[in-house]
């Protein structure tokens, strides 16, 4: 499998791992302990293998969401509208939008456009509504605001 496809299973797992530790509450060392024994490498959507997935990758996108929580959430509630708060959101967009934010802060070697791609995707495979237009417009929203600190090879949206 290539590094790419690689990366696709991880992030999915990623969403999944966190949905799960924030639904039940569990320290992302247990998460991640749980999900890596148990869980990466069990079936997942269209029937693919999560086996082939790049567990480096999902080893530290997980704990980066970890260690990046405070920033992460504050980036997604400057870009919710009043009516809206973070707690309001669905649980697996939550999921969905704290993965690709901390992937933009820092996995510097992906394309800004790659991240957002990815993200919209795995939202088609959650969502059928307008939540990968959401997911699109608010990770779109926070790569502008963090455009300033990112290198110059991660490219302009």
């Amino acid at each position: 499998m290539k590094k790419a496809g690689m990366r696709s299973l991880a992030r999915l797992a990623a969403v999944q791992a966190l949905y799960q530790q924030e639904h039940q509450h569990l320290s992302i060392d247990d998460t991640l302990e749980e999900f890596l024994s148990y869980r990466f490498g069990t079936p997942v959507l269209d029937d693919e293998e999560a086996h082939g997935g790049d567990k480096v990758f999902l080893v530290e996108l997980i704990k980066g969401v970890a260690t990046e929580a405070k920033r992460i959430d504050a980036l997604i509630s400057a870009s919710l509208t009043r009516e809206w708060t973070l707690d309001r959101l669905d649980p697996v967009l939550r999921a969905i939008l704290r993965a690709g934010i901390c992937e933009l802060l820092i996995f510097e070697e992906t394309p800004v456009r790659v991240i957002l791609n990815e993200y919209i995707e795995l939202t088609k495979a959650f969502f059928e509504g307008k939540e990968p237009f959401f997911v699109n417009g608010l990770l779109h929203k926070v790569a502008i605001t963090l455009q300033q600190d990112l290198p110059k090879e991660k490219g302009a949206l």
